[in-house]
């Protein structure tokens, strides 16, 4: 009696064991096409357009595999130290696999002049986030604006280190946008940049490029940052610090102080070389007043403190400060700069101040 009870309680044991394993490998064949968690974190070095990497404080790292099928309409770009929110399958690989990610930023929608767009080349840098894509070419570091309209059918997700083209276009907030991105890189395609953040500061050559109208440009306003030359205006804005060529037919008579201190509006229009090229450049000026007929001759540096009401200049008396006018005059180049040498004709007014008539770069 024992024996056969024995014998049966084994027959049903084994019975369970494979039943178990049968509804146990059903189980784990359906997670391939389940969520079964919805997972958040930052994104770590080591994610690729296959493979999302995600840092989680209370869990560590996932490596979650990003399929051909995976939604990525809520997070284009996926950059190191991004926030997103990932719902996970489990594969019969043993991989977990992202249904969908969601990233946490998308940008305001703005005019792009798509009609007039140029294809640049360029491999996408580590500090490229969702509202801005950093993209290094054989001309400097360009930044993108990636909008929620911006074509990705021939590229579904943007990381680090990808290799693409980018169609983009003057937006009405004079900076460039992306119109479509490919992750086929074309090594022939002349690559330009026109627009940086706080972080990036690069130059490049730039070339002249049919003049228009300051009625057909936009102004932008803000103050000359680091990196700034007599080619290339490094202009801080509300937006971050918007790159602008000076080239030989800028008209910076109006305003050529290009410091820290000094508040300039420039009229910014798009070259054909995709760069973002001044038009004219204009700063506040101070009032005229009579002057005397004589005129004195000085030569110093530009001190960092100049505006373009104020011109200071370190000399080897001292510092002196010459009101910058209207009538004042700049020769020997476009602009001047923190540290440069230059030679000033100036004539006392009759508010008791020096009034530079000519300042000559040297």
């Amino acid at each position: 009696m024992n024996k056969r009870f024995k014998k049966i309680a084994g027959i049903a044991l084994g019975l369970i064991i494979t039943t178990a394993n049968i509804l146990g490998n059903a189980t784990f064949a359906l997670a391939a096409n389940d969520v079964i968690a919805t997972v958040q974190g930052t994104v770590v070095k080591g994610t690729t357009s296959d493979l999302l990497c995600l840092y989680n404080t209370s869990e560590g790292t996932y490596q979650i595999k990003i399929d051909s099928d995976t939604n990525l309409s809520g997070c284009k770009v996926l950059s190191v130290g991004k926030a997103v929110k990932v719902a996970i399958s489990r594969g019969d690989d043993n991989y977990l696999h992202a249904v969908t990610i969601e990233g946490t930023g998308q940008n305001k929608l703005v005019s792009v002049d798509t009609e007039n767009s140029v294809t640049v080349s360029g491999t996408v840098l580590d500090s490229t986030t969702e509202e801005m894509m950093i993209l290094k070419t054989t001309q400097g570091d360009m930044c993108v604006k990636i909008d929620p309209t911006t074509d990705m059918s021939g590229c579904r997700v943007v990381v680090a280190g990808m290799k693409i083209n980018v169609t983009v276009a003057r937006g009405s907030d004079a900076v460039m946008h992306a119109v479509r991105i490919s992750d086929s890189y074309a090594t022939d395609t002349n690559g330009s940049y026109g627009y940086t953040d706080n972080t990036v500061a690069t130059t490049g050559t730039v070339t002249d490029t049919t003049p228009v109208s300051v009625e057909g440009t936009v102004a932008v306003s803000g103050n000359p940052a680091d990196g700034t030359t007599e080619q290339m205006l490094c202009l801080n804005t509300d937006s971050g610090i918007m790159k602008v060529a000076i080239d030989s037919k800028t008209d910076t008579s109006g305003g050529f102080v290009f410091t820290a201190g000094n508040k300039l509006t420039v009229y910014v229009y798009r070259g054909d070389d995709a760069v973002m090229h001044a038009a004219k450049v204009v700063g506040k000026r101070a009032e005229l007043t009579e002057n005397s007929a004589a005129s004195t001759t000085f030569t110093g540096t530009v001190s960092s403190s100049s505006t373009e009401d104020t011109l200071v200049v370190l000399t080897s008396g001292g510092t002196m400060k010459f009101k910058v006018d209207a009538n004042t005059a700049l020769n020997g180049g476009k602009a001047v700069l923190k540290g440069k040498a230059i030679t000033i004709s100036a004539t006392t007014g009759s508010d008791k101040y020096w009034h530079a008539t000519s300042i000559t770069v040297r």
